[in-house]
């Protein structure tokens, strides 16, 4: 373990904490474990999440969460979790309001540095074993109000621990949170077993647009704004879809093409790898990042001609040839 001394002074005082635009679980654990690490600390937190996908409903009780920032806040401290840019982070860095420190704490491999402080692990399976090493670092008695969300962002950004990024590092910070209060069951129902039947529906008609092609080792799937009205969803009822592709026999990296609420011709492209090529590198060339396995972006124009230009990079420069 091995956090910066420089971060912990930072904790104790009047802290606002956000993330990227569209939150994960690991994005939202991370967020809501240092939102109570910092409250026990005596401090006072505040966590921005312009939407909170419904899943993660299960961890809001007990916080102070607001969709935007009041710009005239006073605040000692703005961290930023699990974010790779300041682009990412709703409306941009500069919607939040201003602090003496800026910090960010994040573990993707592919980003852009942006404030007075970071703590950058690539190393790290989740943002949130960073996070539960900066309480154990800062003196925190683990609780479950800070058990419970850094097990839901560990536990979703490894995959349920599934994935290659999952080290002895990460399964002994699981074991504290466990012996902490986590509860596997509760996460696991609430993330992964608790789907509504518009989603369901919406999944079916998903799976009705996969597409493979580079021999089948390259898949793609898409959402339209359409598509989701016909069944009742929402566009961001579609976390894990994209898996569904990556699980095919012979493909090795997977897309998902999603369109955005609000600029019809914006898509967000989700890409996922089984381990051996680096999605991260593909998602760059359109001025997105994230891990070698798991990356994101977006892009402007047509359907069509998105998905077009991801099937060239990713044969470009995935890994494939």
């Amino acid at each position: 373990m091995n956090v910066p001394a420089n971060l912990l002074p930072h904790l104790s005082g009047r802290v606002l904490i956000a993330t990227h635009a569209t939150p994960d679980g690991d994005a939202v654990g991370s967020a809501l474990g240092l939102a109570a690490i910092v409250d026990a600390l005596g401090g006072r937190s505040q966590v921005v999440f312009p939407k909170l996908p419904g899943v993660f409903d299960y961890m809001r009780s007990g916080h102070d969460i607001v969709e935007r920032a009041d710009a005239a806040s006073t605040f000692d401290a703005v961290f930023i979790v699990d974010c790779g840019s300041a682009q990412q982070v709703a409306d941009g860095v500069e919607s939040l309001p201003a602090a003496p420190v800026l910090v960010v704490i994040d573990h993707h491999r592919t980003r852009e540095p942006f404030a007075q402080l970071e703590w950058v692990d690539p190393t790290a399976s989740a943002t949130g074993v960073l996070i539960g090493e900066l309480g154990l670092a800062a003196g925190v008695t683990l609780t479950p109000a800070i058990a419970r969300p850094l097990w839901c962002a560990i536990l979703t950004d490894t995959g349920s621990f599934r994935y290659s990024s999952t080290d002895g590092r990460t399964l002994r910070v699981g074991a504290l949170l466990l012996e902490a209060g986590a509860n596997p069951w509760e996460a696991a129902q609430s993330i992964y077993e608790s789907f509504e039947p518009e989603r369901q529906r919406l999944l079916g008609l998903c799976l009705g647009t996969l597409d493979v092609r580079c021999d089948g080792r390259v898949a793609s799937m898409h959402i339209t704004r359409e598509m989701a009205a016909a069944v009742g969803a929402t566009m961001d009822q579609s976390s894990g879809f994209i898996n569904y592709a990556r699980s095919i026999s012979g493909v090795e990296i997977a897309f998902l093409v999603r369109q955005d609420e609000e600029i019809v011709d914006l898509w967000r492209v989700a890409f996922r790898s089984r381990g051996t090529h680096p999605v991260d590198a593909v998602a760059a060339r359109f001025g997105g990042g994230g891990h070698r396995n798991a990356a994101g972006c977006r892009i402007t124009g047509d359907r069509d001609e998105v998905t077009n230009r991801v099937f060239k990079a990713v044969d470009e420069i995935g890994g494939l040839r």
